[in-house]
This record gives C-alpha cells, structure tokens and sequence, in this order.
C-alpha cells in the first residue's frame, strides 16, 4: 500500500470556497473507503491545507490524481511508496504525466527537543497536528 500527499489550496480562493473543497474531499475519501488525515503543507514557501491518504492503491491513485488535476486544480501530488520512496507526479503543465523520484519520506516528531525551525529548514513539509510531528521528503 502506499500513501498519497495532496492539497485543495489555491491562492486567492475565499475561505468559503476552501472549506467546500475540503468538504469535498472528505465525503469523497470517506465513499472510496481510505484512512486520511488533514494535514497543514508548505509547497514552495506557501501553507497549504492538504490531506494524507494513508492507505491507497494504484487505482486510488489514479482516481485522487484525476480529482487533483480536474476539479481541484492541482499541478502535483506526493506519492511515498510502501518503502517510504518519494515520487512527485505533475498533473498539468510542461510536465504533466511525469514522475520525478525527489528522495525519502521522514517522519519528525515535534517533541520539542529541537526549535521548530529545525522542521521547517527542509523547506517543504506536512504537519499533522493530529500526531504532532512532520513529514519531509530528504
């Protein structure tokens, strides 16, 4: 099984728009069947509201990448792999339909033992407040 970054953000949407997409979302994660968390994402410097599909399969996948693409307007999705590899997918643009290995999921605890900037220098990050730690792709 493997997992599914994705985020329902665009700039300049109202809070309205935003919370009926993540709505959205949700009813569509919970028809299909697949554990998800609502996770806070940085993408090149920009907080992002996103989801981690935690259990999916490549017709899951398939599935959540057309939605991104289509209604959410979305350039990419983070897929990690069962052995934790990190893989962008490019949904539109120059380089839709290419996937670009980018490294390693990590999982950091927010454990206080290190001044959140630690967390954050990697640049682009999830925060799960649910578990109170990041991911990041090294």
């Amino acid at each position: 099984m493997q997992k599914l970054f994705f985020s329902y953000y665009r700039p300049n949407q109202s809070e309205l728009k935003r919370h009926k997409l993540k709505k959205d979302c949700i009813y569509l994660l919970e028809r299909m069947g697949l554990p998800y968390e609502h996770v806070q994402g940085c993408f090149n410097g920009v907080l992002e509201d996103s989801f981690l599909v935690k259990k999916c399969n490549g017709a899951d996948i398939t599935v959540l990448k057309n939605v991104c693409r289509d209604y959410l307007k979305q350039n990419s999705v983070l897929v990690i792999s069962s052995y934790g590899g990190a893989r962008l997918h490019y949904l539109s643009g120059l380089e839709s339909g290419e996937i670009t290995t980018i490294g390693e999921l990590k999982t950091i605890a927010n454990d206080n033992r290190a001044p959140e900037s630690v967390f954050l220098s990697a640049g682009d990050y999830s925060y799960s407040p649910l578990k109170n730690q990041y991911y990041i792709v090294e």
